[in-house]
């Protein structure tokens, strides 16, 4: 009885990993792991988090870093930084959601000082996707043409 017991507590177990083991493989983190060290690298940038939410509508490519760059409080140069990042960003992404996307939101921090007089400034900016696709159909399959009943 406790052999048997066993074995459908193995077999429902292997089930379950298996279940849990397709979820993960549909999850694109590799490829946000991926992007967020480029961005890193190419704009001498710490603490850079990418993620994509196709459920919300506009869906977004929300990338948040900390510069490590001082522009003096200039928006201007934030605001070329940022557009710069977010241009990068969408072209060098190689997941299936690259033209799926409806903006790109990037926060910029830079931070000042040291010990109690350190200060965080943060920037935000959004950019339309370039390479979004206009011609996605609301629902898949020929469209309907009663004309042609």
């Amino acid at each position: 009885m406790i052999a048997v017991m066993g074995l459908v507590t193995m077999l429902v177990m292997a089930i379950g990993m298996a279940m849990s083991l397709g979820q993960f493989q549909d999850v694109p983190a590799v490829e946000w792991v991926r992007l967020s060290e480029s961005v890193g690298r190419e704009f001498k940038a710490e603490h850079v988090t990418v993620k994509i939410t196709l459920q919300k509508n506009p869906s977004t490519m929300a990338i948040a870093y900390t510069s490590l760059l001082d522009t003096k409080f200039n928006l201007s140069v934030q605001n070329a930084e940022m557009e710069n990042v977010a241009k990068f960003a969408i072209k060098t992404y190689k997941g299936k959601e690259q033209t799926m996307v409806d903006e790109i939101q990037v926060t910029r921090s830079e931070t000042h000082g040291s010990g109690c007089f350190r200060q965080t400034y943060v920037a935000h900016f959004t950019l339309p996707n370039p390479l979004k696709r206009t011609d996605r159909p609301l629902f898949p399959g020929p469209a309907f043409d009663p004309q042609r009943r």
